[in-house]
Parts: C-alpha cells; sequence; structure tokens
C-alpha cells in the first residue's frame, strides 16, 4: 500500500514538473515572438533569430525545453545586442557629423563607421562591435589631434599678439624701413622697364621707317609700284608710325615723373 502511493506520489510531481516546464517554454517562444516583433519594428534583420526561433519551436515540440529555453534565451540576447549596436551607431555618427562640423577630418572614421554599419544589417553583430571600437578610437584620435593643434596655433597666435605688443615701435620703424626700401627699389626698376619699353617702340619705329623708305624706292626708282598701291602702303605705314610716337612721349613722360 505504501508502495502504491509513493507510486502516484512521484506521478503526480512528474507531471506537475512537466506542465511546468512546458509551460515555461511555451512562455518562453510567446516573449521571443515578442522580441523578434520589436526588432522587425526597428528595421533590424530578423533572418538569425528567426531561424533560432524555429529551432525553438521544434524543441518545444519534440519535449526539450532546456533547449527551447536556451534558444529563446539567446533570441533575448540577439535583441539586447542589436538595440545598444544600434544605439552605438547613432552616438557615432552624431559625433561624425559635428566633429565634421567643426572641420575635424573624420574621412578615415566614417569609412569603419560604414563597415560597421554593413556588418550590424548583415548581423554580424562581434564584427560590428569591434568595428565600433575602432571607430571610437578613430575619433578620439582625431579630435585629440585637432585639439592639439588648435591649442598650438592658439598659442603661436598668442606669442605674436604678446610679441607685436612689446615690440611696436620696433616693428614700425622696420615696417617705415622696408616700405621706403621698396619704393626706392620700385622707382629703379619700373625706370629700367620704362626705358626698354621706349627703346623697343623707337625700333619698330625705326623698321616703319625702313618700310616707308622700301616703298619709295620701289615707286620712284624701279617703278614697280603703282601710284594707288604706294599711297595705301605709305599712308599704312604713317598712321602706324604716328601711333608709336604717341605712345613713345606717353612712356618719356612717365619716365620723367620717377627722377
Amino acid at each position: 500500500m505504501r508502495k502504491l502511493f509513493a507510486f502516484i506520489f512521484v506521478l503526480l510531481f512528474a507531471s506537475a514538473v512537466f506542465a511546468q516546464t512546458f509551460d515555461e517554454a511555451n512562455n518562453a517562444i510567446a516573449a521571443a515572438e515578442n522580441n523578434i516583433q520589436d526588432m522587425i519594428k526597428a528595421n533590424f534583420s530578423v533572418a538569425y533569430v528567426t531561424d533560432t526561433l524555429q529551432v525553438a519551436k521544434d524543441s518545444l515540440s519534440a519535449g526539450k525545453y532546456d533547449i527551447c529555453i536556451q534558444k529563446t534565451d539567446l533570441i533575448a540576447a540577439r535583441k539586447k545586442a542589436a538595440f545598444d549596436i544600434s544605439d552605438a551607431l547613432t552616438s557615432i555618427q552624431t559625433r561624425i557629423d559635428d566633429d565634421r562640423a567643426k572641420g575635424i577630418s573624420v574621412s578615415t572614421v566614417q569609412g569603419i563607421y560604414d563597415q560597421a554599419l554593413t556588418e550590424f544589417q548583415d548581423e554580424n553583430y562581434d564584427r560590428a562591435n569591434i568595428y565600433i571600437t575602432q571607430t571610437y578610437t578613430e575619433l578620439n584620435n582625431a579630435e585629440a589631434y585637432t585639439s592639439l593643434v588648435m591649442a598650438r596655433v592658439t598659442g603661436l597666435r598668442d606669442n605674436i599678439f604678446y610679441f607685436i605688443s612689446d615690440n611696436w615701435k620696433g616693428i614700425c620703424v622696420v615696417i617705415l624701413v622696408i616700405i621706403a626700401a621698396g619704393f626706392v627699389l620700385y622707382k629703379r626698376y619700373y625706370r629700367i622697364y620704362l626705358k626698354k619699353k621706349i627703346e623697343n617702340y623707337i625700333e619698330r619705329k625705326r623698321m616703319i621707317n625702313t618700310l616707308i623708305k622700301r616703298a619709295q624706292e620701289e615707286r620712284y626708282k624701279k617703278k614697280t609700284l603703282s601710284v594707288d598701291a604706294y599711297k595705301l602702303k605709305v599712308d599704312k605705314y604713317k598712321e602706324k608710325e604716328s601711333e608709336l610716337e604717341d605712345t613713345i612721349n606717353i612712356l618719356r613722360s612717365k619716365l620723367r615723373k620717377f627722377r
């Protein structure tokens, strides 16, 4: 009789444990489905967790409740990791945008960030986290380098300011000397420039005179040039000669001002 009571007790206890384990696994399946829905709403890729959910359901049907719960726990962990990575990527992109607006070079950082985003979208969370860590490192380095450069620029600017403040009289004297020397040199080299230009125009005028004499020779000595052709040529040459003479006079007038 005692054995019969003991058997019934064990049977009832096993049934209670069985029912409790089935309920836990079934509830875990429901929770996993909700987690996947949350990921879908966030526009995350869910291929991996969807496959894992199917394994969990198959395990539930086969009575392997421990495996079922393990798989649903994995889905919950994947959901948390997905949202953590998404938050990290959003934070990084904000920092990149802010640094770019400040003039900080973020081209290398952007490249690593893009790799992290691609790995996340492909559900390679471990690799995504590696790239996220690298991105944070590069961001910190870029910001630190820019801060160092800005500090040096500020220090140099302050040094120049204080130097000018302490030595402004001497600096003014040096500037005046440089201006005076520059003006003297300018006058000297500009006179040389004008003289060479006048010589060039005089030479061109000589060439015009030579052409006029040649036309006269062709008309009066060789008789190879008609009256009309001669007149046309000479008028053209004299017009050009007059223009050259005017230019020479203007240049000579400028030259006299620099004596």
